[in-house]
């Protein structure tokens, strides 16, 4: 679409002002004559989180929206390409890697920032005014005319189109779907501090590393600007869980919770958790992934609050910024025929995440009646090597190449047969 080509006027709502719906609204306000406003729940940007990874897909999906080289001053790159290193849960022995292939380009190679940090980034570019906070949207109703958003506080307004980016606890994919979120049986312990902390340790490693147990396992990194984060996923009862909140430290009882599970794995481990402040923690929890992306042609669902699940081979949040991406080209595509530019929205998304959500329960099934039913230490290792890290088909996934042959297949339906 050109400047020169007159498009109706078009009022985006975006619920939720989190890294996906700070992304929906840089986008989306680039689109021409559209007002987009976010409302988000929180009454100022929240600093939590720990790390974000980038993908290769996530990082080309960024380029199109920002300058990498203004990016890269967040991003940790590590000394291997960013490619994730696995050890020895016990001997911290690093476990052989099939092939991986780099990136073409240097740029997309896997990078990780600290969240709160890629979060101010991206609202930098936000234009001013976009996001309201303290603004609780209690549900929506859509109507002929567009859809009416109702708040907690009692207020409406209307919108032709509602993005609905308000995370894994979607009021607003609830009211729809009515689902219920579930306990995966893991817990996450996270923490990001300053480096000094633990620079003193020999073998401090310069790499995305992991340490691989059964049922459990430990990733470290180091962050830009002088960080380090540390991320535990722990098998803990629901009764546990359900008393850990992403807000709130676990205090001593966190720390002496990772020096118990940790004081049999490799000493290195033990060293950084002994010296290292507070954790938070949280369950991982998922609930049911939307077969359908879209409500009435009038409201779209991106990041968690369509795949809603915590963890997904650290692509959670890239797969959010390419939801966000297929919307804004769907609309540019169409002239905003919002019939139109759903479905091609739905049809580039949709059938991917639905691969995603599969290849999640396949490599549940591979750890229980594969990696866990290994009889020894060493045929386990075995295992683990030969399944290596799964999931790079959805690391580098090209959500523009998906939505071009989407177009291309559907081009006569959409702008010929009328």
């Amino acid at each position: 679409m050109t400047a020169e080509e007159e498009v109706k006027p078009l009022k985006i709502a975006i619920i939720g002002g989190g890294l996906v719906g700070a992304f929906a609204a840089v986008t989306l306000s680039r689109l021409p004559n559209v007002s987009v406003t976010a409302y988000e729940k929180s009454d100022k940007v929240r600093e939590v989180g720990a790390a974000i990874t980038l993908t290769e897909g996530g990082l080309v999906t960024l380029e199109q929206v920002f300058d990498l080289d203004e990016l890269e001053k967040i991003l940790y790159r590590t000394p291997n390409n960013g490619h994730i290193t696995r050890r020895h849960w016990k001997t911290g022995e690093y476990l052989k890697e099939p092939h991986s292939k780099s990136p073409k380009y240097p740029k997309y190679n896997h990078a990780k920032a600290q969240r709160v940090l890629l979060l101010d980034f991206i609202l930098k570019h936000v234009p001013e005014g976009t996001i309201k906070y303290g603004q609780e949207v209690k549900s929506v109703n859509v109507r002929q005319d567009g859809v009416a958003i109702h708040f907690a506080n009692g207020n409406v307004t209307k919108a032709d189109l509602v993005i609905a980016a308000d995370g894994i606890y979607s009021k607003i994919r609830r009211q729809f779907t009515n689902d219920a979120i579930v306990y995966k049986g893991a817990v996450a312990y996270r923490n990001v501090f300053d480096d000094k902390i633990v620079e003193h340790i020999p073998g401090l490693p310069d790499d995305v590393t992991v340490w691989i147990g059964k049922g459990s396992a430990m990733f470290m990194t180091r962050l830009t600007p002088g960080k380090f984060n540390v991320a535990a996923h722990l098998r803990d009862p629901p009764e546990v869980a359900a008393n850990l909140r992403w807000n709130k430290t676990t205090g001593d009882w966190g720390k002496k919770r990772l020096i118990e599970h940790f004081k049999d794995w490799d000493p290195l481990i033990g060293q950084i958790v002994e010296v290292m402040p507070e954790s938070i923690a949280f369950p991982l929890e998922r609930a049911p992934w939307l077969e359908n992306l879209v409500v009435g042609d009038r409201i779209a669902f991106v990041g968690d609050a369509a795949h809603p699940t915590s963890g997904v081979y650290g692509a959670g949040a890239n797969m959010g910024f390419d939801d966000v991406w297929a919307l804004y080209r769907s609309l540019l595509e169409t002239k905003y025929n919002l019939k139109k530019a759903l479905f091609l929205f739905n049809e580039t998304r949709a059938p991917f995440l639905k691969r995603v959500e599969k290849q999640i329960e396949i490599d549940q099934q591979i750890g229980a009646k594969y990696i866990g039913t290994a009889e020894t230490d060493e045929e386990w290792k075995r295992r683990v090597e030969h399944r290596g890290l799964s999931a790079k088909w959805i690391t580098d996934h090209s959500v523009d190449n998906e939505f071009e042959q989407v177009r291309d297949q559907n081009f006569l339906q959409l702008f010929v047969d009328e």
